[in-house]
Order: C-alpha cells, then structure tokens, then sequence
C-alpha cells in the first residue's frame, strides 16, 4: 500500500470521525418554553424570541453537515458556498408539538418565538453546512494531492 494511499484513507476517517463528534454534538434536547406572565409587549416578544432560539439550539443540523460534506467532495470551494447559500434560504418552520405548547401566549410572544427560532435555525444550517463543506473540500485537496503523489 503506497503512502498516498495511506494519508487519503487516514483523512477520510478522520473527517467521518470528525463529523460523527459534530453531529452528536448539536443533537441535544430542546430545552421547555417558559411562561410568561403579564408583562410589557417588548418584554413578551424578547422572551419569545429567547425561547424560540432556545428551542432551536436543540435541533440537529447532521444531515446539512454531510450535506456539505458531499459537495465540498465533488465540488470544492464553489459547491461549498452554493449549499451555504441554500441552507440560508432555506424555509423553517416551528415544529407543530412547539406550536401547541406556545399556544395560549400572546400573539406578539407567538411572532417573535417563530423569528427567533428561524433565525437560529437557519445560522445553525449554514454553519453545519459550510463546516461540512469545508471538511470535504479538504477530503478533496488530499485526494488530488495524493493522485499526484502516486504518479512520480
């Protein structure tokens, strides 16, 4: 078995490795929405949108990261920023079991918890997504260095 050879299977376990530890990592437990009581509508929609990202924080993002992963492979840096852009405009939505759990708020707390947990959401997928990019782009600078190596 060549060197080449060698250090590209080494990568490629260490970025599977790498994006398993990752992966479990991001996938905890979403933490409970909190009561409010009588308070002020600024005070209702900061509170709202605090849950919102709390909530968010517990929703996995694995499949963006191999999502990246894949196309930073096959395409390197270009590809790696087209899957950055689309998991930023990608649509999110508050899961239905939050929906009912947030349902006797206030409409201004109900407005700023779905903000709050888009926008977490999607910088939690475009983190996943440009990290996993970046990881296989990386995959891909080695195997193209070690195809080099083989050749001399």
């Amino acid at each position: 078995m060549s060197r080449g050879r060698v250090v590209v299977q080494a990568a490629v376990l260490a970025l599977i490795f790498s994006a398993h530890a990752l992966t479990a990592q991001q996938q905890t437990q979403p933490s409970g929405v909190t009561q409010v009581a009588s308070q002020n509508s600024a005070e209702v929609m900061a509170r709202g949108r605090l849950d919102g990202q709390q909530s968010a924080q517990g929703v996995g993002t694995g499949g963006w990261m191999a999502g990246g992963v894949v196309t930073g492979v096959l395409t390197g840096l270009i590809g790696t920023a087209i899957i950055w852009a689309v998991a930023g405009s990608s649509d999110v939505s508050v899961p239905a079991d939050r929906r009912v759990e947030i349902a006797a708020q206030p409409p201004t707390y109900q407005s700023a918890y779905e903000a709050g947990y888009g926008e977490k959401l999607k910088s939690k997928r475009k983190g996943a997504a440009l990290g996993g990019g970046l990881l296989g782009t990386a995959a891909l600078v080695l195997i193209v260095l070690s195809a080099g190596d083989g050749s001399q």
